[in-house]
């Protein structure tokens, strides 16, 4: 028969996370990276598949047991079209441990520097608005990685023209358009 079977309700009053860790290795690049996610704590309470309802999140956790994190915001991921206004917060990540990554794709170790990320997204009817926050202080290059993936563009000068007089990086990317668009890719911004 050509009915449609009426959706299943779903209803999880709440799920909680205490002192929970996550553990990355990325065997992909040389040195191997990796990192962890410790210390993670908080819940998702009120999931519903019901259209109108909202499960409210907050999280906060320590990326290599240092540096912040918290997540907070609604979803609804049970309903027919997603529903997501989350912002996550990571402060302070020192950039030194990812020289693995900046040496293969940039053709540079790091020597420091320090990551800030403020990440606002919404979807709501299919509909995505996005801000990126992004600040860099402090990033010094070490010395020159050879690489077959390296960029060929001006690493170094393209850092010094982007950093202000403090020697910080801030950037601000918004990102907009409809998730059921097939062009549509947060990639290329």
């Amino acid at each position: 028969s050509g009915k449609k079977q009426p959706r299943p309700r779903i209803a999880v009053g709440r799920v909680v996370v205490k002192n929970g860790r996550f553990n990355f290795s990325d065997r992909s690049v040389v040195p191997v990276y990796s990192t962890s996610v410790t210390g993670i704590s908080g819940n998702i309470a009120g999931l519903s598949s019901d259209e109108f309802k909202k499960a409210q999140v907050k999280f906060k956790a320590r990326l290599d047991n240092q540096s912040p994190i918290t997540l907070t915001g609604a979803v609804n991921p049970l309903k027919k079209d997603l529903f997501v206004d989350l912002v996550a917060r990571l402060n302070n990540i020192e950039l030194s441990p990812v020289t693995p990554y900046s040496g293969k794709y940039l053709g540079y170790a790091l020597d420091k520097g320090k990551l800030s990320l403020g990440l606002a997204y919404k979807i709501d009817k299919k509909q995505l608005q996005a801000q990126n926050d992004v600040l860099i202080d402090q990033l010094t290059f070490g010395e020159s990685v050879q690489s077959k993936d390296a960029t060929r563009l001006p690493v170094k000068l393209a850092v010094a023209l982007l950093r202000d007089s403090s020697g910080r990086i801030d950037l601000k990317l918004p990102v907009t358009g409809r998730t059921d668009d097939p062009n549509f890719h947060v990639g290329r911004v």
